[in-house]
């Protein structure tokens, strides 16, 4: 159990076993730097998409709120199935930088608290 700092644990003599455990208020400070930068499509219905490039989702919604919104629940959904097959993921070259914004995803596990950590451009078709 952490209760002060970050600790590494070397579980013998093996400098690639050594590990890193840290309680998730300073998990959570490591991450503040990263934001999630979503790209807001408008389509000739009048909905909005939103995505973030480079990450396969996509979400819509009647208004940029909604679509946001929606696209962070896919996200922290997203980052669950990430974590399930996490070799697989983190070792996908494409994949593999989005790992901080999965950690964020899983630690805050709400959209009203990632929204705070969202930038919104808009992109007309």
């Amino acid at each position: 159990m952490i209760h002060k700092s970050p600790k590494f644990v070397q579980r013998n003599h093996k400098q690639s076993d050594t590990f890193l455990t840290m309680n998730l208020d300073v998990a959570e400070q490591l991450l503040e730097q990263y934001r999630f930068k979503i790209v807001i499509d408008y389509d000739k219905e009048s909905l909005e998409y939103a995505n973030i490039p480079g990450i396969w989702i996509v979400e819509s919604g009647k208004t940029e709120q909604e679509a946001v919104e929606n696209y962070l629940k896919s996200f922290i959904e997203w980052s669950k199935d990430y974590f399930e097959d996490f070799n697989i993921n983190y070792n996908a070259p494409n994949l593999k930088p989005q790992l901080p914004l999965v950690m964020k995803a899983l630690i805050l596990n709400d959209v009203k608290k990632l929204m705070a950590f969202t930038d919104v451009e808009h992109k007309r078709s």
